[in-house]
């Protein structure tokens, strides 16, 4: 349920910014350039930056304080 969730939060977020960059250049008459169809298609790719500190909350804390392996525990006493 909470991935389907995540899915139409993503997929509004990212259909938004597709109709807004496409209105954008509909008012300004532009043609499709390979620029315009390169911001249109990174319109479905940026809101991938917002999963990163999503991410890292949900993964930092089972990765933070690992602990020390016995073999390298002898090794830290002598330096």
């Amino acid at each position: 349920m909470l991935t389907i969730l995540a899915f139409a939060i993503y997929g509004a977020i990212s259909i938004a910014c597709l109709v807004i960059t496409f209105l954008e250049g509909w008012a300004e008459h532009d043609r499709y350039t390979p620029s315009r169809i390169a911001g249109l298609a990174a319109c479905t790719v940026w809101p991938l930056i917002l999963l990163a500190p999503l991410v890292h909350t949900a993964l930092g804390p089972r990765f933070a304080c690992a602990p020390i392996p016995k073999r390298l525990e002898a090794r830290r006493r002598l330096t």
